[in-house]
């Protein structure tokens, strides 16, 4: 199983529970990606997570309607490149 396999079947439970799922597009391959957020406003969650389209590795901090991306820059030494996703379709949960 590929690893965007697997994180569509991971998306598929997470769906069946009734959790939050936004797209935002991604900064390092620009392919648009499903992610789990929190139900709740007042909720944040911060992870390590791997785009499944490219393999990218970033920091995540992940909001009701937002996802916050860091990783340290690959083109400037000490630099860290940050990224700022705003949900592209109204989802419901």
């Amino acid at each position: 199983m590929s690893r965007l396999q697997e994180y569509e079947a991971y998306l598929e439970r997470v769906r069946a529970t009734g959790s939050r799922v936004i797209t935002v597009t991604m900064p390092c391959c620009s392919k648009q990606l499903d992610v789990h957020v929190p139900n709740g406003k007042a909720h944040e969650w911060t992870s390590l997570m791997e785009c499944p389209h490219c393999g990218t590795f970033w920091m995540s901090r992940k909001k009701h309607s937002v996802v916050g991306l860091g990783r340290p820059s690959p083109e400037v030494e000490g630099a860290v490149e940050r990224h700022v996703l705003v949900s592209e379709k109204k989802v419901t949960a």
